[in-house]
């Protein structure tokens, strides 16, 4: 068995070496080595070829890819996946690392319940250094593991997810989406995929130390608009896969609690122009106040501002994005 790791690459001198490094030191030994060089303008792939050198061992099982001009980490894994040639693909983020036994476990719980995908519990890095424990606690279930992933109470990350190659022959990428890409890809690798596997074991390290300040980099616009185009995904998935009653039931009351979420943030964060969109994506769904009330994933203050848009109280929802505001520049002062 050969499992590939595929590794997209854009300007990552900063963490490059520690990820490197933690992949040439997995103690797993079949393993081939996909770096892609999103068209890097930094020492990115110099120091990449450092640690390569230093393991000999590993030096003859590494390709590195190179794009003439950025295409996003998007197109980036799907060429490494081409390039692929193990039974197995995974993939690990320029600015993350794994722990030794990474490739290993996933892939001895693999065979061991000779699943199609594995999930793993994983670590998040926080701007202090410390590493904080995520537990994915999936479930047994097909549908409630995509349920899970629609609403956001199952992240949609590719990183810390082993699966067959072949299922990606079936993967279709949209090359709009910034934001939702994996998303995107991990709802379409679950309904694809015969039998899911978890291993209660953190082994990723999920870098988040710039995670505080996402919100005010990020274009918000294209944020907004990635967040409605995968509403529009998700729909189209839903229909074409939906084929039995008691999974379709759970799938869409997930999508529905998902599109709740979505509203927020256009109400919080967007235009005018932008919940025309959304309403026309989402047909002008209104939602109870239980339903945004029993939502299991977004922040109080979304469905504060949901439940008086849908209870014709919109006067209060500026109030709601002062308050909101105010809140978020005095926790950015006492950050630094």
């Amino acid at each position: 068995m050969r499992v590939s790791v595929i590794v997209p690459i854009y300007n990552a001198e900063a963490y490059i070496e520690k990820c490197a490094e933690s992949l040439m030191m997995q103690t797993y030994g079949d393993i081939e080595y996909v770096f892609v060089d999103d068209a890097s303008t930094d020492a990115s792939i110099a120091l990449l070829n450092d640690v390569v050198d230093r393991f000999e061992d590993r030096k003859n099982s590494v390709k590195v890819l190179r794009h003439d001009t950025n295409r996003g980490a998007s197109v980036a894994r799907f060429d490494g996946v081409r390039e692929a040639t193990g039974e197995w693909v995974i993939f690990v983020d320029s600015d993350d690392y794994v722990l030794p036994d990474y490739i290993a476990h996933l892939a001895n719980r693999g065979e061991e319940a000779g699943a199609d995908v594995v999930v793993c519990d994983y670590y998040e890095e926080r701007e202090s250094g410390n590493l904080v424990e995520k537990r994915v606690n999936l479930p047994n279930a097909k549908d409630e593991i995509l349920a899970g992933i629609i609403v956001g109470s199952i992240k949609g990350y590719l990183v810390n997810k082993l699966a067959k190659r072949r299922l990606w022959s079936g993967i279709a990428a949209d090359d709009g989406l910034a934001m939702f890409e994996d998303k995107h890809c991990v709802m379409q690798l679950c309904f694809t995929a015969k039998d899911i596997a978890y291993l209660a074991e953190p082994l990723y390290v999920y870098n988040r130390q710039n995670y505080g300040n996402s919100m005010s980099s990020k274009n918000k616009g294209a944020l907004i608009g990635d967040a409605i185009r995968i509403t529009e995904l998700t729909q189209e998935l839903l229909r074409e896969k939906c084929d039995d009653e008691h999974s379709a039931k759970m799938l869409w009351q997930a999508y529905d609690e998902f599109c709740i979420g979505i509203k927020g943030l256009i109400l919080l964060y967007g235009t005018r122009e932008q919940m025309h969109e959304y309403n026309r994506v989402c047909n002008k769904k209104r939602y109870s106040l239980d339903m945004i009330i029993k939502q299991p994933v977004i922040p109080v203050y979304y469905k504060a501002v949901v439940a008086c848009y849908e209870k014709h109280l919109r006067i209060f929802i500026p109030v709601i994005r002062g308050a909101f505001a105010m809140c978020k520049t005095i926790k950015d002062k006492l950050r630094h």
